[in-house]
């Protein structure tokens, strides 16, 4: 069901055009978005935190802090991104996208039963209710 919908919906919108799209095209690339609000599928996510880390770990030793200094530190933080790691942090992003993909496939063939309520209940919520000085039956 959410294939068809997604295909009606690709077929009556506009792609956006971007201009980075467009040179990243022209130089035989292309542009991969990934969807907003979901670090956990991006492992550039997973650098930036490595190198936040480090900075945040180093820069109370420096005195004084100089924009030369930060810039320094940021340096070395992004040079203990090693290929390997890069390796590491996409498969690990492989991972966690394998195993939402296949949770979304069980979901989407479950027979989940809809909920139905009845608008047309004449019970009022005071049915629900003690009142003082009543007891449970």
């Amino acid at each position: 069901m959410k294939d068809q919908v997604w295909n009606i919906v690709k077929q009556n919108v506009a792609p956006k055009k971007y201009k980075l799209d467009e040179l990243a095209n022209e130089k035989g690339h292309r542009v991969l978005r990934l969807p907003p609000y979901h670090c956990q599928y991006n492992p550039i996510e997973m650098v930036w935190s490595e190198c936040k880390r480090y900075y945040d770990a180093k820069i109370s030793a420096i005195h004084p802090v100089t924009s030369d200094a930060v810039l320094g530190l940021w340096k070395e933080a992004l040079e203990k991104v090693t290929p390997e790691k890069w390796k590491n942090y996409i498969r690990h992003t492989n991972s966690i996208i394998d195993k939402a993909w296949a949770q979304e496939q069980l979901i989407d063939a479950s027979d989940i039963l809809p909920v139905i309520i009845d608008t047309n209940d004449s019970d009022s919520d005071e049915d629900n209710y003690l009142t003082e000085g009543e007891e449970s039956v």
